[in-house]
């Protein structure tokens, strides 16, 4: 198991101010991420995130758990179940 994450070819941090990518995640390629994004290795395995996607700032990624390629994650979502290609994440907040 490598112990630092795969990142392919045209990552896009943008002000990546306090973000943190944990040990074995992969990430695929033309990856964006916003700042204060945490992408975190649990028991259950090490995230994979595909081709094309867009974190939001805040956004936490975590688990073995598969991010389809031309995904959006919105800002502060919490993703802890696969997402299928082609979808957009968000958090719903009830106030």
């Amino acid at each position: 198991m490598r112990l630092t994450p795969h990142i392919g070819k045209g990552f896009c941090p943008i002000h990546s101010y306090s973000t943190i990518i944990k040990g074995a995640a992969q990430i695929d390629s033309n990856c964006t991420i916003y700042h204060c994004v945490t992408i975190a290795v649990e028991k259950s395995g090490v995230p994979v995130i595909g081709d094309d996607v867009t974190i939001g700032t805040g956004a936490i990624i975590m688990g073995g758990i598969k991010i389809g390629n031309h995904v959006n994650i919105g800002a502060c979502a919490i993703v802890i179940d696969d997402v299928p290609d082609h979808s957009t994440v968000m958090t719903q907040y009830n106030f």
